[in-house]
C-alpha cells in the first residue's frame, strides 16, 4: 500500500490503524515523491491526502489511472469540500474519507473492503501494451468502474471488448457478485426472450421446467450484452423497460419480478446509423450509451504487438521461443483484420507447426478467406446461407460448422453486409 501523506502525525496514525491489514506500507510526502513511488514499484491500494506541499492530490488519479494495472484509490483528507469528493469519485476514486474525529475506523473499514476485493478477474492484465490508445481504455475502466451506469464497448471483431466488459466488473463495487455474459447473435429469435427473462413450465413448446433468465442470474452483479445490434425489436422494448424499471416478467407468468443489474453492451457495428435507420430503437441505443468506451483495433496500435507476442509465448506450455527482428517486423506490417485473436491464433498455429527456438516467420494466412478459387468458393457458400437464413448468424453458423465469430469475421473479409441479406437487398438478387 502507498500512503501519500505530507503531515507526519496523520501518516503515523494512519500507517497504525492499517498494518495489520496489509503486508506493506510505502508512506511519501509529496506528489513527486509519489509519482516515483509508482514507477518503481506496483501497489494494492493508495490512500491520497489532496493538500500536498508540490499540487495537488487529484492530480495523481490520472497518472495512475494509466498504468498498466491502476491500483484503487482512497482520499484521505482534511479537504470536505462536496464538490471534490464528487471530482475525486468520478475521476475513479473509490472512497473519500474525511478527517475527523474517529475518521481512522472508517478508513480502515474502506481499506478492509478493498483488500477483500478480487482483482477485475484478471481481466485487465490481459489488456495489454502501453499504446496511448490502450491506456486510454485502462483510463476510462478505472474511471467507470465505480459508476452504475450502462457503458456501451464500441470495437471490432477480436479487439477484447468482453476483457474491457470483465475488467469493468472486476473494478465495481459488484466484483464479488456475478458477471454473466451472452452473445445476442447466437441466440436464437424464438428463444430470446426466455434466455434474457426466464419462462415458466409450458410457456412453449418443449418447455418442462420453470428456467431462470439471465438477468435474475446476473441479479447484484452485471449483465454483459456482447454484439448488442442483433437483439430481436420485440425484446429491444422488454430490455429497454427493464432497465428503466428494473422489473421483468418471465415468458408466461403473470407477476412482475426485480433485478438489480448494471447492463454492459458492446457492438462491433454501427448502433448509432442502425437506430437511424429504424433498425434499432433509438431510445435503447441512448440507454445503453451513457457512457462509451472505444477499443481501439490493432492496426492501430502496432507497438503493442511486440508485448502481445510475448504474453501469447508466455501462455504455452513448450520450451521458450524467441522471435527473429525480421518476424517480429512481418507481424507489425500486417493489417489484422481479425484483431488481436487473429494474432493470438498466428502465435498459436506457428508454435504448433514448427519447434525451432527461433521463430523466423508467422504463418498469418489462415484467418484470411483466400483470392483464389477456394476463396471465390468459400464467398459463394457463405451468401448462400445468409440468403437462407435472413442473415441471422446462429443458423448461418449452425450449418456451416463455424463459430458465430468466426462467421462474423468472415462476412466482413468477404466484404458483405448482413443488413443486405436481412432487408432483402443483395440477397435478393443472389437468389435471384
Amino acid at each position: 500500500m502507498l500512503v501519500v501523506e505530507d503531515d507526519p502525525a496523520h501518516a503515523l496514525l494512519i500507517e497504525a490503524a492499517i498494518q495489520d491489514l496489509v503486508g506493506e506500507v510505502t508512506t511519501v510526502r509529496t506528489r513527486a515523491e509519489a509519482l516515483r513511488a509508482l514507477a518503481l514499484s506496483c501497489f494494492d491500494l493508495v490512500l491520497i491526502d489532496a493538500g500536498l506541499p508540490d499540487g495537488s492530490g487529484f492530480d495523481l488519479q490520472t497518472p495512475i489511472a494509466a498504468l498498466r494495472d491502476p491500483p484503487p484509490i482512497v482520499f484521505v483528507t482534511s479537504d470536505d469540500l462536496a464538490e471534490h469528493a464528487v471530482r475525486a469519485l468520478r475521476a475513479g476514486a473509490v472512497d473519500y474519507v474525511v478527517k475527523r474525529p474517529s475518521y481512522l475506523d472508517r478508513l480502515r473499514d474502506s481499506v478492509i473492503e478493498q483488500v477483500r476485493r478480487p482483482a477485475a478477474n484478471g481481466a485487465a492484465h490481459a489488456l495489454l501494451g502501453d499504446a496511448p490508445a490502450m491506456l486510454a481504455v485502462r483510463k476510462l475502466i478505472a474511471r467507470y468502474g465505480a459508476s452504475q451506469a450502462a457503458v456501451l464497448i464500441l470495437g471490432e471483431t477480436g479487439t477484447g471488448k468482453e476483457l474491457v466488459a470483465r475488467a469493468l466488473h472486476g473494478a465495481s463495487s459488484r466484483a464479488e457478485a456475478p458477471f454473466v455474459a451472452l452473445n445476442c447473435a447466437a441466440v436464437s429469435t424464438a428463444l430470446f426472450e426466455s434466455e434474457l427473462f426466464g419462462s415458466l413450465r409450458g410457456s412453449y413448446t418443449g418447455s418442462q421446467h420453470d428456467r431462470e433468465g439471465l438477468v435474475q442470474a446476473a441479479s447484484g452483479g452485471t449483465l454483459f450484452l456482447d454484439e448488442v445490434g442483433e437483439l430481436p425489436r420485440d425484446v429491444q422494448a422488454k430490455l429497454l423497460r427493464f432497465l428503466e424499471s428494473h422489473r421483468f416478467r418471465p415468458v408466461g407468468a403473470t407477476a412482475e419480478r426485480t433485478a438489480n443489474v448494471r447492463l454492459l453492451a458492446a457492438t462491433n457495428s454501427d448502433l448509432r446509423a442502425a437506430a437511424g435507420r429504424g433498425e434499432f430503437r433509438s431510445d435503447l441505443y441512448f440507454r445503453l450509451n451513457v457512457l462509451q468506451i472505444r477499443v481501439p483495433p490493432l492496426r492501430e496500435r502496432p507497438e503493442d504487438i511486440p508485448v502481445l507476442v510475448d504474453h501469447f509465448l508466455r501462455e504455452d506450455d513448450g520450451p521458450p521461443r524467441r522471435v527473429a527482428p525480421e518476424a517480429m517486423r512481418q507481424l507489425r506490417s500486417w493489417s489484422w483484420p481479425g484483431n488481436v485473436r487473429e494474432l493470438r491464433h498466428a502465435v498459436q498455429r506457428t508454435l504448433a507447426q514448427s519447434e525451432d527456438d527461433v521463430i523466423a516467420g508467422f504463418d498469418l494466412a489462415a484467418d484470411r478467406p483466400g483470392t483464389d478459387e477456394s476463396g471465390s468458393v468459400e464467398l459463394r457458400v457463405l451468401e448462400a446461407a445468409l440468403v437462407r437464413h435472413a442473415g441471422r448468424l446462429a443458423p448461418v453458423a449452425a450449418e456451416l460448422g463455424f463459430s458465430v465469430r468466426t462467421v462474423q469475421r468472415r462476412i466482413k473479409d468477404c466484404g458483405l453486409h448482413l443488413g443486405d441479406y436481412r432487408r432483402g437487398g443483395r440477397g435478393a438478387e443472389s437468389d435471384a
